[in-house]
């Protein structure tokens, strides 16, 4: 699962893979963009694109990118960057619980951003 980020400003595509295969999608991904903008009015079908990719913590698994998808959208949006989002099996679920806790009220429980902090008990020691 990839996110993609276009800013039609600069000509800039951001790439964000938990996995870490952005390079991967690259190439794809700017033919991809070519082709939607030859067929739609949207842009400058002239501009030259590039693709970036964000500098982040690897996936650990195989079945947390939905997860980490989302804590990558929302920290990238909110401050342009994902370097410090941890990505540990704890750390993960940790992020689900808190986006959980996000989406659907608890009755009596106080409703928690999804960019909670890991609470120091729940990180892993170098």
């Amino acid at each position: 699962m990839s996110i993609v980020n276009m800013s039609d400003k600069v000509g800039l595509l951001v790439v964000m893979d938990p996995m870490g295969n952005e390079g991967h999608h690259a190439c794809k991904l700017q033919r991809n963009w070519r082709n939607f903008l030859r067929i739609t009015d949207f842009g400058d079908k002239g501009a030259t694109w590039t693709v970036q990719a964000m500098q982040h913590n690897k996936q650990q698994d195989s079945s947390s990118c939905g997860i980490l998808a989302l804590r990558f959208a929302d920290d990238y949006l909110r401050y342009g960057d994902i370097s410090d989002v941890e990505t540990s099996p704890r750390a993960v679920a940790w992020h689900g619980c808190m986006l959980l806790l996000h989406c659907f009220s608890v009755k009596g429980m106080q409703r928690t951003s999804v960019c909670a902090p890991l609470p120091k008990k729940m990180q892993m020691r170098a």
